[in-house]
């Protein structure tokens, strides 16, 4: 996942924001979700 990820982001760095935006999502939903555990 990581490499793969690496390598677009090189690819691809307009997606930038994207990526950003994605991964502050994932950390609002994910940390929810391990309190719950």
């Amino acid at each position: 996942m990581g490499k793969s990820d690496a390598e677009l982001y090189k690819r691809e760095p307009a997606n930038t924001t994207q990526i950003t935006l994605l991964a502050v999502f994932l950390r609002f939903w994910v940390d929810p979700v391990w309190e719950l555990t």
